[in-house]
Order: C-alpha cells, then sequence, then structure tokens
C-alpha cells in the first residue's frame, strides 16, 4: 500500500512540474528575427533581386527602393529541413516598426509568402514547413498576434488575436522573449 501511495505522490509531484514546464514554454521557438535586429547581408543570385526590387515596387511603406541600408540586409532560416535558407527580405516598414517581409527562396528565385510584423517566431515544429507566429504592433498597448503556416500558395494565417496590454500584463513578446539581435 505504501509503494502505490508513493508512486502516485510522484506521479502527481511529475505531472505537476510538466505542466509548470509547459506553462512557461509558450512557445517551441527555433529562431526569432525582427524588431530592431540589423540581420546580415547575403549575396543572392541576379534572379532573386530582381524578384525582390519588383515586390518592392507600390510598397504602402517607407521605400526599399532608395537603397537604404535598413531594407539591403536579411534573415535567413531553413524553414523546410531541406538544409538551404529561406530568406526574410524587408519590403518596406512603417512607423510603429513593422515591416513586411518577403520570404524567397535562391536558386530557384521564388517568392513563398509574405508576412507583416514586429518580431516573428519560427517554431521547431511543423512537417514538412515550419509554422511561423509574429507580433505586430498597433500602438496604444495593443498588439496583433498571429500566426501562419504554409500552404501551396504560400503562407497564410492560421489564427490570430488582438491583445490589450494591461499595466500588470506582459506582452506575448515579452512572454516570448526578444530576439537576440546579436546572434542572427
Amino acid at each position: 500500500m505504501l509503494n502505490k501511495r508513493k508512486a502516485g505522490l510522484a506521479f502527481l509531484l511529475l505531472s505537476t512540474l510538466t505542466l509548470q514546464l509547459i506553462a512557461q514554454n509558450v512557445h517551441p521557438t527555433a529562431v526569432s528575427f525582427g524588431g530592431e535586429c540589423s540581420d546580415a547581408r547575403y549575396e543572392f543570385s541576379t534572379p532573386l533581386r530582381s524578384l525582390i526590387k519588383k515586390h518592392r515596387i507600390g510598397s504602402n511603406f517607407q521605400d526599399c527602393q532608395s537603397g537604404d541600408e535598413w531594407c539591403r540586409n536579411s534573415f535567413a532560416f531553413d524553414l523546410n529541413k531541406d538544409k538551404r535558407l529561406e530568406y526574410f527580405v524587408r519590403l518596406g516598414c512603417g512607423a510603429t516598426g513593422n515591416c513586411t517581409y518577403g520570404i524567397f527562396t535562391d536558386r530557384p528565385a521564388k517568392l513563398i509568402g509574405k508576412l507583416t510584423a514586429w518580431f516573428f517566431w519560427v517554431d521547431r515544429t511543423g512537417d514538412p514547413w515550419r509554422k511561423i507566429t509574429t507580433y505586430s504592433r498597433e500602438g496604444a498597448g495593443q498588439g496583433y498576434i498571429e500566426t501562419l503556416s504554409r500552404k501551396r500558395e504560400g503562407y497564410r494565417s492560421i489564427q490570430g488575436r488582438t491583445e490589450r496590454i494591461g499595466s500588470a500584463q506582459k506582452s506575448f513578446f515579452e512572454k516570448m522573449g526578444m530576439p537576440n539581435c546579436a546572434s542572427n
């Protein structure tokens, strides 16, 4: 009887600790980008440079055609685990710090999606393509959180919600952790 009681208590303790760890891990993040990170510079093929230029024309955001240093850099990550990088390239940025990014492949040059965010987190999970969660600032203690999944035609929203931040409440991006710009 004592062994069953000890086993039951041990199971209860283990279950409680596991649930606490799950609650602390808000999001199974592999990597995060965005915000005021300066990113890195990559050498793209001529077709990809041409495709990026095409998608920057006509943007409602700050003009990235002017050669602004902010727009020249990009983030890279292997989204589909094929050992080839996909590139998150700024197409234009707005006044609140949110930027529209094109997600591109090189060789062959192809746009596989667009997203607008201040910060974004790439999931560790996803088969074969990883999901992406974004946070867009809306001002006045408010932001929009959106999860995107890769579909045949590109990354598409599968879930979104507006967050209103109270004085004692941490925002989603604070819970997730600010991107470590030095490591990206």
